[in-house]
């Protein structure tokens, strides 16, 4: 069974990276339509616009989707950071569409970070250079309390372009996070969390029976 109260030291600890994401959305607002099919769309637009023109593209080495979200309303805010191999920001914050495959199965988590390492999105070909594909979808979803995406790339035909779905890991717990929480798993991180496993992958989330 699934917590259904965030824990309070996390929303503590969340508490600053609140107010920089409504400070975001707040002054990069979102104007590109999500594509029809999906649930929450970082288009191949969106990432020439913020990072290929801006020359950041090959430098990316991860990237971070902060989401607030409210129960009350059923609404969800997604937005994403790139940073670099020094944990630097690179690039524009890029505001993603909410599209009319969203359903709201989460838990009340207000507010949630989530880490995804660049290159296991498969974008870039050999030199460098951005695939042909329209948009990576990312689909929400509630685990022990804490928020994962499934993420896939997606083509101009609605076709999944990857095998199984990459999954964007919540930070906290410790283990996710980017850069490595300080020794002793600081600040507000219990050693529940600093000892939880990542997700196991998306195909092995199948029980003996062989349905979901």
């Amino acid at each position: 069974m699934q917590k259904n109260r965030f824990p309070v030291n996390k929303r503590i600890w969340l508490l600053p990276l609140i107010v920089a994401v409504f400070s975001l959305f707040g002054i990069s607002s979102c104007k590109e339509k999500a594509p029809k099919g999906s649930c929450i769309a970082l288009t191949k637009s969106q990432i020439i616009k913020a990072w290929e023109k801006s020359g950041h593209l090959k430098n990316i080495d991860y990237l971070t989707f902060i989401t607030c979200y409210n129960p009350i309303s059923h609404e969800i805010h997604t937005g994403v950071q790139a940073y670099n191999k020094l944990y630097q920001p690179i690039g524009s914050y890029v505001n993603l569409t909410t599209g009319d495959a969203w359903n709201d199965t989460l838990p009340p988590v207000a507010v949630g970070k989530n880490n995804l390492d660049f290159v296991e999105l498969d974008i870039l070909d050999k030199t460098g250079n951005l695939k042909d594909f329209a948009y990576i979808n990312l689909e929400p979803f509630g685990d022990h309390g804490y928020l994962y995406y499934n993420t896939n790339v997606v083509d101009n035909k609605n076709k999944t372009l990857n095998l199984r779905p990459y999954t964007a890991n919540p930070c906290p717990p410790c283990v996710n996070c980017k850069p490595p929480c300080p020794a002793g798993c600081t600040p507000a991180c219990d050693k529940a969390d600093s000892t939880k496993r990542k997700i196991p992958p998306y195909d092995t989330l199948i029980d003996s029976s062989g349905t979901n």
